[in-house]
């Protein structure tokens, strides 16, 4: 299980590392051009020589993962919500020393009882469930992708991303803290802790803003053959607000684990590294294409950055 591992560190590292030399960009354009512009940022160009670093798959791809997430969580969460021995099967099987986690002490084994699962497992797959389903309904039926392609990479870490979110979801570190095991119920949300209630509201209305920016982005390449200056919702105060709701999700799902589950802020901080650099180069590309670009919008934080 180790394995799960190794890409969110290089993926922290890398997006830390290209946050760093941001302001270096385009003495490292080559760097940037092949791993992290898409969509609209990204500049096609062909080389003589080609090389693998020149693959590139179209955008709308993102709705493969989606799908394909979307799946396999569903297939997990019944092995789990179904049957709590194949559950306590799952968890044991991908189970993995989190001695190699700085912040995680030891674990011991969940005990589970016939019929009753965590709470804090079932609740954090109840939101990826929930996340997924919406993302995959957008990519087919409300994104518009046009004809923006992004390299193969990104498509490849996103399938590894979405696979692993119901893995980690199943682990509940044991750090002095009492797991709370209940019955397979929809009533289980009267059993949730004030941070897991936090995180269900923090959960809802990212997502209701991340729908409303996704729909405005939409709209937008309707009625406009080229881009535009969006406007509405968040994105009257940051140029990227899909990007923030997506991190605050995130968050969401480390308070649903009521802050017991710590593997979460391995997509966590991924998802923050990633989408800082991408609403970085969103924000830039905004004002070096429009000179009327509004200058009171931050970058991704309101007020803030």
């Amino acid at each position: 299980m180790e394995i799960l591992l190794l890409p969110y560190f290089c993926s922290i590292s890398l997006s830390l590392f290209l946050n760093m030399v941001f302001p270096c960009r385009a003495v490292l354009s080559g760097i940037f051009q092949t791993f992290v512009y898409y969509g609209k940022t990204r500049k096609e160009t062909r080389r003589e020589n080609f090389n693998l670093f020149d693959i590139t798959v179209p955008k709308k791809w993102f709705a493969y993962f989606y799908l394909w997430g979307l799946i396999w969580t569903v297939f997990i969460s019944c092995l789990a919500f179904i049957d709590t021995a194949e559950y306590e099967y799952i968890a044991s099987f991908l189970h993995f020393d989190v001695r190699v986690l700085p912040f995680a002490k030891p674990t011991k084994s969940i005990v589970i009882r016939s019929g009753h699962i965590p709470l804090e497992v079932a609740l954090v797959l109840l939101v990826i469930l929930l996340q997924l389903f919406r993302r995959t309904y957008e990519s087919f039926f409300i994104t518009r992708f046009g004809s923006s392609r992004m390299h193969l990479g990104h498509f490849a870490f996103g399938l590894f991303f979405y696979t692993s979110l119901a893995p980690l979801a199943l682990h509940q570190l044991d750090n002095g803290h009492q797991v709370t095991h209940i019955p397979i119920k929809w009533s289980f949300l009267v059993h949730c802790t004030w941070k897991q209630a936090a995180g269900i509201v923090l959960f809802l209305w990212s997502s209701l803003h991340q729908f409303k920016c996704h729909t405005i982005l939409a709209k937008l390449r309707e009625r406009n053959e080229r881009y535009a200056i969006p406007k509405g919702d968040w994105f009257d105060h940051v140029s990227s607000p899909h990007y923030t709701a997506e991190i605050l999700i995130y968050l969401s799902l480390l308070l649903c684990s009521n802050c017991h589950n710590l593997y979460l802020l391995l997509p966590l901080f991924s998802t923050i590294g990633l989408l800082l650099l991408s609403a970085r180069i969103t924000h830039s590309w905004y004002k070096k294409n429009f000179k009327d670009y509004p200058i009171e919008r931050k970058i991704i934080i309101h007020w803030l950055y």
